[in-house]
């Protein structure tokens, strides 16, 4: 029981469209809560080529609100993987 989504983009991005990605990308984020809420995160190349991840034991819906994913708005990542996660065995993260 977990929710996978994301984005993969290609050529520039304007600020306007940016927001918009953002926008969609956190609405999609919380919908995925709905296949689990013991966990969230979220994995993407940033602009070094370096491989980020951000998990925690949130919903989704509270992971949004947090300043990494709030940041993202500023430098887009051309690709990112989503998931939430509802602990059937194990911990919870």
């Amino acid at each position: 029981m977990c929710g996978i989504a994301g984005w993969f983009l290609t050529g520039k991005v304007t600020e306007a469209q940016s927001k918009e990605i953002h926008k969609i990308a956190t609405k999609l984020f919380v919908e995925t809560q709905s296949r689990g809420t013991d966990a969230a995160g979220f994995s993407y190349i940033n602009a070094h080529g370096k491989l980020v991840t951000v998990k925690a034991p949130m919903a989704a819906v509270k992971m949004v609100q947090e300043k990494k994913w709030m940041d993202l708005v500023k430098n887009l990542p051309t690709s990112i993987i989503m998931h939430t996660r509802a602990a059937t065995t194990g911990l919870p993260i």
